[in-house]
């Protein structure tokens, strides 16, 4: 509460999770800037890169195709850019400190987050009533409309739109090289370069969700490792792969994508167990009224700030939908 009361106005280029760092770079062709603290706690960053808060890509340890250089947004840098400027906070509802012009709250659909406690009791981090402070709300994973969860959110919040959204598996990724591109329709028609047997890992808050998509792509799971979410993945955690991969000799590792970048830094000691590991790439699905609303509010900001701007920067815009 003291935090919220000493909130500020920021102003903050962009602010993005640790590995977007380069594909926000790339579409906005400048430095971005990230949580301090990540960086002295990632091995992948030289501490001489560091100005300032600011990072200069060129000094960083990334692999170049591990992120697409296409930015759908790329051609509309011109003399209108800083209105088109968004920071996008990953967790940012709970930063009392940063005043915010949109909140959006994700629920779970496939939990009831209306039984919960607060920590250290349960998952919360803050009471279901703050809910009330969402401009909007996502019910993620998964596409049936939940009239009873709405009717919880309306007991704190009145008015604000629902919309929902889900994954739609696409193909696996990863493998020899870390290259390879498996469509998961090769796999449940029998046809599959991957061997059909799977080994899942992850460290992740809803692994049910994620086996249920795997196995939608007609893998067999045979073993699973889970961990808690955020894992930091020891040699040892690899070592029982190794032992799984021991023991079937054709059978394929799954895991997420946030979990494959921290698995693949074992790809020197132990590369017959990282050439076998793949991540599952989604396509997400989201109600389009989602899309309208958030352009909405986008100009609104912007009319608040300079009311004359609004046809410039709409004309200079390329929206994709």
């Amino acid at each position: 509460m003291i935090e919220k009361f000493k909130s500020l106005n920021q102003e903050i280029p962009v602010v993005v999770s640790k590995n977007r760092l380069k594909a926000s770079t790339l579409c906005l062709q400048e430095t971005a800037y990230v949580n301090l603290r990540d960086i002295y706690e990632a091995e992948s960053f030289d501490i001489d890169s560091i100005d300032n808060g600011g990072i200069n890509i060129n000094n960083s340890h990334y692999d170049d195709d591990e992120f697409s250089s296409h930015c759908a947004y790329g051609d509309v840098h011109d003399k209108y850019e800083k209105y088109k400027r968004i920071s996008i906070i990953d967790d940012g509802f709970t930063a009392l400190n940063i005043k915010k012009n949109l909140n959006i709250i994700l629920i779970d659909g496939t939990k009831n987050l209306f039984i919960q406690s607060v920590i250290p009791a349960g998952i919360l981090r803050e009471p279901v009533s703050s809910v009330r402070h969402s401009n909007c709300i996502i019910i993620s994973k998964t596409a049936e409309h939940d009239l009873s969860l709405e009717a919880e959110i309306r007991k704190y919040n009145k008015s604000c739109p629902i919309f929902y959204s889900y994954y739609v598996p696409s193909n696996i990724k990863g493998g020899l090289g870390g290259r390879e591109v498996i469509p998961c329709g090769q796999v449940s028609n029998g046809n599959e370069r991957a061997a059909k047997k799977a080994a899942v890992i992850c460290g992740i808050g809803n692994p049910e969700y994620f086996y249920a998509n795997i196995k939608s792509c007609g893998f067999d799971i045979s073993d699973t490792l889970e961990y808690g979410d955020h894992h930091n993945y020891k040699y040892e955690d690899v070592l029982k792969l190794k032992s799984i991969t021991d023991s079937h000799e054709d059978i394929t590792i799954i895991t997420t994508l946030k979990d494959y970048v921290k698995l693949k830094n074992f790809r020197l000691k132990l590369p017959d167990v990282i050439d076998k590991l793949y991540y599952l790439d989604f396509e997400v699905k989201i109600d389009g009224e989602f899309c309208d609303f958030i352009i909405e509010k986008y100009f609104d900001y912007i009319g608040n700030i300079k009311s004359e701007l609004i046809d410039k920067v709409k004309n200079s815009l390329t929206i994709n939908q």
